[in-house]
């Protein structure tokens, strides 16, 4: 799906996952537009939309 899909289905946040590239890309709904933060490496995850939800990444 492209962002515009999602933004018509009003997701308030996806998650990309690139395993050739090891980077996470987390896409979360801000002010009319989709917000990208790019995690890489051994980084803690952690989503604005859930605070509480965390996760380790190991890419």
């Amino acid at each position: 799906m492209a962002s515009f899909e999602y933004a018509a289905l009003a997701v308030p946040e996806y998650w990309i996952v690139d395993l050739l590239k090891a980077k996470l890309t987390l896409l979360g709904w801000e002010e009319g537009w989709y917000e990208e933060t790019v995690f890489t490496g051994n980084q803690a995850v952690s989503s604005p939309k859930r605070p509480e939800a965390q996760a380790k990444l190991r890419l």
